[in-house]
C-alpha cells in the first residue's frame, strides 16, 4: 500500500469537509498525472476541514496494493509533487507530497 504524509489544501469555497479520525469518511481522487486517478484515505485528527486553510495529513491509497501498481505510479511519485483532489471531475483541493512509503497490507 503507498502511504503518503501530504499538506492539503480543499479549495472550494463555501463548503466544509467532515472527516473522522480513521478517514473513513473522506475519500477524495488524487490526481497523480499521466491520467491515473486514486481514491486515497485521509487520515488525521481534523473533524472538519475548512476551505483555504493547509492541513497536515497522512493520506493511505488502499488501491495501490500490488508492486505491479506502484511501478505504474512510482516514476509519479516525488517529495514536493502537488496532486489535485477530485470528487468526480470537481477540483475541490490540492495535496502536496511531503513523504512517502510503499508497504505491504501487513504494515498498516
Amino acid at each position: 500500500m503507498l502511504k503518503a504524509k501530504a499538506k492539503i489544501r480543499f479549495t472550494r469555497e463555501g463548503k466544509t469537509y467532515e472527516g473522522d479520525e480513521k478517514g473513513e469518511k473522506l475519500r477524495p481522487a488524487f490526481n497523480f498525472g499521466d491520467d491515473f486517478l486514486f481514491s486515497g484515505a485521509i487520515v488525521s485528527k481534523t473533524k472538519e476541514y475548512i476551505p483555504n486553510q493547509n492541513y497536515d495529513v497522512e493520506i493511505l491509497f488502499f488501491t495501490i496494493y500490488e508492486q505491479e501498481s506502484y511501478d505504474v505510479v512510482k516514476p509519479l511519485m516525488f517529495v514536493g509533487k502537488e496532486m489535485a483532489m477530485q470528487a468526480g471531475k470537481w477540483i475541490i483541493g490540492i495535496a502536496e507530497i511531503k513523504d512517502y512509503i510503499f508497504t505491504d497490507m501487513n504494515g498498516l
